[in-house]
């Protein structure tokens, strides 16, 4: 029962790092960014930022999830982080690969290869915050363990 909860915290977090990159997105949109490559909405930002917003999006998601996932599952701690930041990489996996398809459908064609290749580097940096966000929660767990049992 406790590795269907796990899986099920790491569904919804791989979730909401997707929406919550739909959101920055949209943001991006709302405030008249245009996209540096044709037919990607996906990637309305200016690159450097969205290097840095993405990961950290990733790194915000996932130290709150963990401290979901120290009560339900009885692994070790580098296991939770591990998982915490396959749960970040598959969110930015879901983003990209929904904008890929978005893209491929409405605007007539596969994006070119940079994209491709971009789209490969922020999952790589969400994997990255993911890791750091889960290390974060982690430690954050650990001092308020710390400060009960005395």
């Amino acid at each position: 029962m406790s590795r269907v909860r796990d899986g099920c915290i790491e569904l919804l977090a791989s979730v909401a790092i997707a929406v919550a990159m739909l959101f920055v997105n949209c943001a991006f949109e709302a405030a008249g960014s245009i996209p540096d490559y044709n037919n990607c909405g996906f990637l309305a930002g200016n690159l450097v930022a969205l290097s840095i917003i993405f990961p950290i999006l990733c790194a915000l998601v996932v130290s709150r999830t963990v401290r979901y996932r120290a009560g339900c599952e009885p692994a070790s701690e580098i296991t939770r982080i591990r998982r915490s930041a396959r749960a970040a990489g598959c969110g930015a996996a879901l983003y990209f690969a929904g904008g890929i398809v978005f893209s491929a459908a409405f605007a007539g064609g596969l994006p070119p290869l940079p994209v491709w290749l971009i789209c490969g580097a922020y999952i790589g940096l969400g994997w990255i915050g993911g890791w750091i966000g889960a290390t974060m929660g982690t430690r954050a767990l650990r001092r308020m363990i710390w400060r009960v049992s005395q």
